[in-house]
This record gives C-alpha cells, structure tokens and sequence, in this order.
C-alpha cells in the first residue's frame, strides 16, 4: 500500500535573467505575452507562431512593479500589479508551499504562474518548472470560488518535487492589458528530508480495523485504489437545500458542503518526539473525477486530523478535480498542534470541502510520517 510516486513536472526550457531572456521554444498555446516571432490572439490570449525571427528575448521585459508586454506604441503599459512580497515559507518532502502579498484590481487580473527551479543558476538559465493554473487550478483566480471574494488567492502548494532539494522560485501576475508582472525577488527553500518511520492510517486490511466513516455513503471501497486494494469514495448528492444527501434527490443543488471523515480511528504514533514533530507530516492521495468533464475543484479545502485536541488541519488549500490522484503533504506543524499538544494519537481524519454534484471523490494512502 506504501510507496512514494514521483514523476515530475516537465522541464521547461525558459531563461529567467535580469533581462528575461528566453530561447527558442515551443510557446503554441500558452498565455499572452509571446515572445518574438509569436504573436497573441486576441480572441483565446494565447500565443501562435507568427512572421518574422524569434529574436529569444521577452517584449520589454523587466521584474519588480513592471510588466513585459509592449503595448501597440511599443511602450510597455503601466504596471497593473505590484508584488509586495514572495517567499516560500514551509515544505515536506515532496512538496513547498509558496505565499505573496498581492496589490491590484481583481478586474485587471488574469493568471499567476510560478517557475521554479533546482539552483539560482538553473532559474536563470533555464532549467525552469512552471505551475500554472493547468496544474494548481487557483492559480487562475484571484480569490477562490465559494469564499464570496473572501480568500483572495495568495500561496500555493507545488507537488511531485525531491526530497532534500533546494527550490529556487519566483512569481509571474499575468494581466489583462497583456502584461506580466513577475515578483523582485527570488524565494529560496529546501525540501525536508525523506522520513525514517511512518504509521500507517488507512489499511488494505479487510475488514477494516475499528473506525466509522461519515457520511455513511463515504464507504471502502476497491474500484479503483491509489495504491494496494482498498480506497474511500463518495458520489457526491446534493439536496436543495444545499447539505449532501446520501440518496438521489428529487430536487438538488449543483454543489453542497460536505466533510468526509474517517472517526473512531485511535492510531498510535506516540513516538513522534519534539525534533521529530517538526518534519512530521500527514500524507493523503485524493482524487476528484468531475461529473461529465465539468469543473469541479475543490476552491477551499480542508485536510485535517482529529486528536485529543480536536480537529487540526490545513484550510484553504485547493483540491485539484481531473480524474487522477494527487500527493497532499500536510506537515503537523502548519495544522496548529504542537510536540507539546500532540497526545500521539490519530483519532480521525477529515477531508471538506464544497463539491460538484455528481462528482466521485476517492482518498486512499493515509500515512503519518516523521
């Protein structure tokens, strides 16, 4: 049931110096601003080949408060976005979390992206991993959907990184006049280490040990685990009063709130010291498969772990909804328990969000690790 999968995000090969150069590469698709010998599509903003020879550098590029696109005078606009602050302030293993601090008209905003890279040597010349909202779907967004423009939009999590890595990063704010703001600075972070010793929380044991799963149509079951034999899956019902309902409903919603919970658990890790409990991380596999291709990410996610000080967990983080499993490292630290609030026992598990009617969602690979 164990094993940790890691294919990688692909290379891109882009060059991010002082002047943003970049060489020649296949940009067919992505979002405006092109470089030479690409021109943007005013219908679909994104680049096609175009006339003349790709010269391999950025239109007006620059960093900090400015933007890389030319206007038709070929002056670059006005900066609509400034970066006040980037850095990347946790990470496991495989993953690291990314946070700003964001001025500008949500009406102006069109997409985040974030290049990362192995070395500052890399970032700048060329060895760049880009998360675009492709991959983390809130990156596309300003503030995240059922918050009522509440949570704005300022950090995301990249996955499917190496274990005791240092990661190089910086911020692009695409907008909608074509420009592209990228952040001043360059954040710098290491993975932690691959953990020594683990407790596993979900089992492929059959039955399974003691523990009740509400509601009580997110059941076991073996159609289509992560890993080994057994997951939990909900298909998402919504009545129309907006709560989920376990049964088809003659009148529904097309989204309701629900937490998935796995409770009456009592898994021991009491060895988990203080030096320890500051790599310690839960680890969860959850898949979303979207109703007919529908969007339905989960904007604002909840992940967490019952102890005897109640649930803990990390809010807010956006459940991606494209069929495949995705890796969630949640270190114990960021959930607000402490080495010395820790009892060093999991009672419970929870996983919440609002979903899509008709979706499935599975989790599966529950792990403690430390």
């Amino acid at each position: 049931m164990r094993g940790v999968g890691s294919t990688g995000r692909a290379l891109v090969g882009l060059t991010l110096a002082a002047g943003c150069s970049v060489p020649n590469i296949d940009l067919e698709g992505r979002p405006c601003p092109c470089l030479g010998g690409w021109q943007c599509e005013a219908e679909t903003q994104t680049c096609v080949r175009g006339a003349g020879e790709n010269s391999g550098t950025a239109q007006g590029s620059s960093t900090g408060g400015e933007t890389s696109a030319e206007s038709s005078t070929g002056t670059p606009p006005q900066a609509a976005f400034d970066i006040e602050t980037f850095s990347a302030d946790w990470s496991t293993p495989q993953s690291m979390h990314w946070t700003w601090e964001l001025r500008g008209a949500e009406e102006d905003f069109r997409a985040f992206e974030l290049w990362i890279a192995t070395s500052a040597d890399a970032l700048e010349q060329g060895d760049v991993i880009i998360f675009d909202r492709d991959v983390n779907p809130e990156l596309g967004r300003f503030s995240l959907a059922n918050t009522n423009g509440v949570d704005l939009v300022v950090g995301t999590i990249t996955d499917e990184l190496l274990p005791g890595t240092e990661y190089w990063g910086q911020l692009h704010v695409l907008d909608t006049a074509g420009g592209r703001t990228v952040s001043p600075n360059v954040a710098v972070r290491p993975t932690t280490a691959e953990p020594t010793s683990s407790l596993v929380i979900f089992t492929d044991d059959d039955p399974f040990p003691p523990g009740f799963s509400l509601p009580a149509c997110f059941s076991r079951s073996a159609a289509v685990p992560s890993e080994g034999t057994h997951h939990f899956e909900f298909l998402v019902e919504c009545a129309s009063d907006g709560i989920a309902a376990c049964e088809p409903v003659s009148e529904s919603a097309p989204e309701c709130f629900e937490n998935l919970r796995i409770q009456g658990l009592e898994r021991p890790a009491a060895d988990i010291g203080g030096g320890d409990f500051a790599d310690a991380f839960l680890e969860i596999d959850i898949a979303i498969v979207p109703p007919d291709d529908a969007p339905a990410h989960g904007w604002w996610g909840d992940i967490s772990i019952q102890t005897s000080e109640g649930w803990r967990g990390l809010y807010g983080v956006t459940l991606r909804a494209d069929g495949e499993y995705r890796r969630y490292q949640v270190p114990l630290a960021q959930t607000g328990l402490t080495p010395e609030t820790f009892d060093g026992v999991i009672q419970g598990l929870r996983v919440g969000s609002q979903w899509t009617r008709g979706a499935v969602v599975r989790l599966d690979e529950v792990t403690l690790r430390w």
